[in-house]
């Protein structure tokens, strides 16, 4: 499988986690959930487990649990950010790496957060 292949496919995975995340911080169940996005709860299951593959379905999910896609999308990002930052042991060189890790991490998050907002203005334009 191409390298791009499996990006997209922990993006997927991940967006799937992050799909479940919100549902469970809703304190909604998995067929209240599939309701509200009006797709079936096996679907929904599936969804969270192995991410969805059509933006109709991640769009309604994302409606019926009151947060934008968009939001959903950066906080899943963010998630890949930090998950791919290595990891180090906190002493001499290791933990200046640690530290350059997690700075480059938090600058990833703010470059997309800032992507996002611009996009958020043009919109309202």
């Amino acid at each position: 499988m191409p390298e791009t292949d499996e990006a997209a496919a922990a993006f997927l995975k991940a967006l799937g986690a992050e799909i479940r995340s919100w549902r469970l911080r809703r304190a909604m169940s998995r067929e209240e959930l599939a309701a509200e996005a009006d797709i079936s709860p096996t679907t929904l299951g599936r969804i969270e487990r192995q991410g969805p593959v059509d933006v109709g379905d991640t769009w309604r999910i994302a409606r019926a649990l009151g947060v934008s896609l968009e939001v959903l999308i950066a906080r899943t990002e963010e998630a890949l950010a930090f998950a791919d930052a290595p990891l180090a042991v906190a002493h001499g060189d290791d933990a200046d790496a640690a530290q350059a890790a997690e700075a480059n991490a938090k600058a990833g998050v703010a470059r997309r957060r800032q992507e996002a907002e611009k996009s958020r203005s043009r919109k309202s334009d």
